[in-house]
Order: structure tokens, then sequence, then C-alpha cells
């Protein structure tokens, strides 16, 4: 594993800070009271390189052109944006779902990390193989009626395109009785 370096001004040297295939990245979505350029500050202090944006620091709403612009923001700061969201997709409308694809594939998030229902999942794994992004699908906890463990967004992707995944949320998915271990043993490459 990579570790951080002070600078001469006292913010960390960005760095990878991974091992083997698993990588350290700060989820925006914990610096949401801060503004683009104040959490791309701070996580260059943490010496983080890689990130999750979430949509406080690159709104839905951006144009193409300004969505651009602000992945340059964090780009310019060494930063690389490995994925975005939570992006909730609860919505059978297929316009809407392919808008917040679109969003995510413009913003140069590779892996969108979302919130679909069990019965727009086709929908999604069509727009994700056309605009070739994977989906890493979070599961919610015991509140949530569609994907409240690893084992319940598996049972759905199992047979889907190799694009479709998950995005384990151990906190949520102890809170199900879930078994941790096995089910990230269970999700394997997905």
């Amino acid at each position: 594993a990579a570790s951080a370096t002070s600078t001469a001004s006292g913010a960390s040297a960005v760095t990878e800070h991974h091992w083997g295939d698993i990588r350290l990245a700060v989820a925006t979505y914990s610096l949401r009271a801060f503004s683009r350029e104040q959490a791309i500050s701070i996580v260059r202090r943490l010496g983080i390189k890689y990130v999750n944006v979430k949509s406080f620091h690159m709104p839905y709403y951006l144009s193409k052109e300004d969505l651009k612009a602000a992945r340059a923001d964090f780009e310019k700061a060494g930063l690389e944006i490995v994925s975005g969201g939570n992006v909730s997709l609860q919505s059978a409308d297929e316009g809407f779902i392919r808008r917040h694809l679109e969003y995510a594939k413009n913003a140069g998030m590779p892996t969108v990390v979302c919130a679909p229902t069990t019965t727009n999942l086709k929908l999604v794994e069509k727009h994700a193989r056309e605009l070739d992004l994977k989906i890493a699908i979070h599961n919610h906890g015991p509140e949530d009626k569609h994907f409240p463990n690893g084992a319940s967004v598996l049972k759905y992707v199992k047979d889907m395109d190799p694009r479709m995944g998950l995005c384990y949320d151990i906190g949520h998915a102890c809170r199900t009785g879930a078994d941790v271990v096995e089910e990230l043993e269970a999700a394997g490459d997905r």
C-alpha cells in the first residue's frame, strides 16, 4: 500500500492506496456539506487519489460541458473518479434511467453506484450495456424492499451482463443479519 507524504504547502501528495484489486477511495457523499472545491482540497489533504463522486459535487442538472469542466476540477487536482453515486434509479421510466446513466457517463464515472428496483433492472442493464458503464447496486438494509443485503442483489444479477454488480454496504447488510463473509465470498467478480 502506498502512503501519503507531505508537501511544502502541508497538503498530502496524492497516492494510489491500493492492495491488489482493492483501491481506497473517498465517497464525496461524506463531504456533502462542502463545495466541490473544498471537497477536492480535503481529499487531497488526505492523500487519497480515488473518489466516488456524489451529485452534491457534480449535480445532475449540469450540461455535458459543465460536467466535463467539473470532472476536470478533480483531474487537475490529481484525483481519479472511479465511480459516482449513490444514484437513485427508483423509477420505471426508461427516459429517467437513461438520463441518469448518461449523466454518469458524461461525468466520467466508469462505475455507477445506484439503487434501482427489482422491476427495472433489465432497463438499467440495457442502458449500462449501451453506455458501457458498470453498475454497482447498493444494498440499503432492512428498510430497502428491493436490495437489503448482498444476497438480494446477487439473486437478481447472477445471470445478467457482467457489468451488473454489487456495491456492498457491510453496515446495512449486518443490520439484516446477513453473514458478511459469506456474502462477500458469494459476490465473486460481481
